[in-house]
């Protein structure tokens, strides 16, 4: 527990001693990790499936490694917990019949365009709703930074994901999160009767991803709409 976090943070090891999972594992080559990860993330078939992982192909991702040894199948956990502390997918409970752990799904891999069955979303607030829209004016836009959102969020989705959106709900408040590459504008919209809790969540979840870069510049514009009278 002393050296294990020092070796991390120097990038010799990858240990992590907060998890109570990864926290029994070192892993003594850092660089081994990104070329496991890799096979899941370069894999034709799951672009095919809208990026959704089933616990039955990982012996066939993960049947070799480089030098053609086989991956003991008792590293499989190991390497789905490492892709979701990457913040690179998260377990699916979608259906009754789905047990935990058992499909993941990896916002790399979704789809460019919304789902079908999206509903627009409203224009104004109505009986008595309010409707917020938080838009964020980045200078770049970070790589990855839809997947990391994607997966911080998953817990408030409503199944309805696309490679730069969503559709979420929070005690019966929606939002919808968006991000437009070519303008460098990502979207946080909420709406109900008391959507401020939830567009807060998104916020700080967020701000929180943002910070992790140098450089980028934000700029944030809050638009409210609040009843029959406008902004």
């Amino acid at each position: 527990d002393t050296l294990g976090p020092y070796l991390h943070d120097l990038g010799k090891v990858l240990y992590y001693s907060d998890d109570p999972f990864l926290r029994t594992i070192m892993v003594l080559k850092p660089n081994w990790i990104p070329k496991v990860i890799s096979r899941v993330l370069l894999e034709p078939a799951l672009q095919q499936t809208g990026g959704i992982l089933n616990v039955h192909d990982l012996p066939r991702l993960w049947d070799k490694d480089e030098q053609g040894q086989p991956y003991d199948p008792r590293l499989y956990p190991l390497f789905l917990r490492l892709m979701q502390r990457f913040d690179l997918c998260f377990a699916l409970e979608t259906d009754p019949s789905d047990k935990p752990g058992e499909r993941y799904l990896i916002p790399l891999l979704l789809p460019d365009r919304p789902p079908a069955s999206l509903d627009a979303l409203p224009d104004k607030a109505r009986n008595g709703q309010k409707l917020m829209t938080l838009y964020y004016q980045l200078n770049f836009v970070p790589s990855g930074l839809m997947s990391w959102l994607l997966v911080r969020t998953h817990r408030y989705s409503q199944n309805l994901y696309w490679r730069t959106g969503a559709r979420l709900t929070f005690q019966d408040q929606q939002a919808h999160i968006e991000l437009d590459e070519s303008k460098r504008i990502l979207r946080l919209v909420a709406w109900g009767t008391s959507p401020y809790p939830l567009l807060l969540i998104l916020k700080t979840t967020l701000d929180g991803l943002l910070e992790r870069f140098q450089g980028l510049q934000v700029r944030r514009t809050l638009l409210c709409v609040c009843g029959q009278h406008g902004y």
